[in-house]
């Protein structure tokens, strides 16, 4: 939990959940080495055993979230350019793989 307050400045209530704008998030410790990756197969490229997020977050700034977070040495994968929206993958400490995606706005 500390580590998702250090990196992304989230705010932590009175019942030790984190608010991720209007959403809460609670943290359990699981019994196991099981993380909320999923396995499946990419649909975009068709590899067999992608590892697929769970949890897949909007940002607004991700050019700025991109190197916050690698300059704080948090394993991410490459910032990758889709024409219409920019997305990263990233890790915490449990391994758990995140998405983080911006759409782009025409102007």
């Amino acid at each position: 939990m500390e580590w998702f307050k250090k990196h992304f400045c989230l705010e932590q209530d009175d019942e030790n959940r984190l608010k991720i704008g209007h959403v809460e998030v609670f943290f359990l410790e699981t019994l196991d080495d099981s993380t909320t990756n999923i396995l499946t197969k990419d649909w975009s490229l068709g590899n067999d055993h992608f590892v697929m997020p769970a949890f897949c977050f909007r940002a607004e700034e991700i050019q700025t979230l991109y190197h916050d977070l690698v300059l704080n040495d948090v394993r991410t994968e490459e910032l990758q350019d889709h024409g219409w929206f920019v997305e990263f993958d990233f890790y915490d400490l449990d391994n758990n793989k995140f998405k983080v995606w911006e759409p782009k706005t025409s102007h």
